[in-house]
């Protein structure tokens, strides 16, 4: 890699780490500080939030279902032009009834092919839907607890993996990292707490019967 791509990656990965761990939305009109005028930082994991999240765990059950249902109904179309294909090889060639039932099967082709992309397509934006109202849902509740603590700027934290076995997949690893280190006393993990809050939030609001596809 070189010392301008290097350059490129590293400072690409600043801006975003200033999108991504922000927790305050806009500037503010004046820096935040606690009152004794030391800037107060704390930590989320925020991988471990969004996996543990009880919305998220549903949410994987309910696009494994639905996988399910479109596998179930691609097989059963596919059994059916199958079926009709071979309906038209036992047919004379050349035949009023070969060409019609020919154009029947390239209509049934062409429609199984429209179907399955069209599903692919909302089960992707589903997901895309679902992926960005989870992180808008932790930060503001990072945002919250934030507030309610008197913390000033909230990093995410993430667990180093040094058994990864390519050095590529290493490299993007560690220029993720947006903690390279913070002492007990300098910093605060909210994680926990934030988990705890979103997982109360989701059920009282209705849990899983609040999750629908396309809505």
């Amino acid at each position: 890699m070189s010392s301008r791509s290097r350059s490129v990656v590293i400072g690409g990965m600043v801006v975003m780490a200033g999108l991504i761990v922000a927790v305050v939305h806009g500037a503010p009109d004046k820096p935040a500080a606690s009152s004794g005028g030391a800037t107060r930082v704390a930590v989320v994991d925020i991988v471990t939030v969004f996996n543990q999240f009880e919305q998220t765990k549903v949410l994987k059950e309910k696009f494994a279902a639905r996988d399910k249902v479109l596998e179930q109904e691609a097989d059963k179309r596919s059994k059916e032009t199958k079926s009709e294909h071979d309906a038209l090889e036992a047919m004379a060639p050349d035949s009023a009834e070969f060409f019609k039932q020919n154009q029947k099967v390239k209509r049934m082709v062409f429609e199984n092919e429209v179907w399955r992309q069209v599903e692919q397509d909302n089960m992707a934006e589903n997901h895309r839907r679902w992926v960005l109202r989870t992180y808008q849902a932790v930060t503001a509740e990072v945002e919250k607890v934030a507030k309610a603590r008197g913390i000033d700027i909230v990093l995410t934290r993430e667990k180093f993996n040094e058994d990864i076995g390519d050095s590529q997949a290493l490299m993007t690893q560690i220029l993720s990292i947006k903690v390279l280190y913070a002492s007990k006393d300098a910093s605060v993990d909210l994680s926990e707490e934030v988990l705890n809050n979103l997982n109360a939030n989701f059920a009282k609001s209705g849990g899983a019967a609040t999750i629908k596809f396309g809505e």
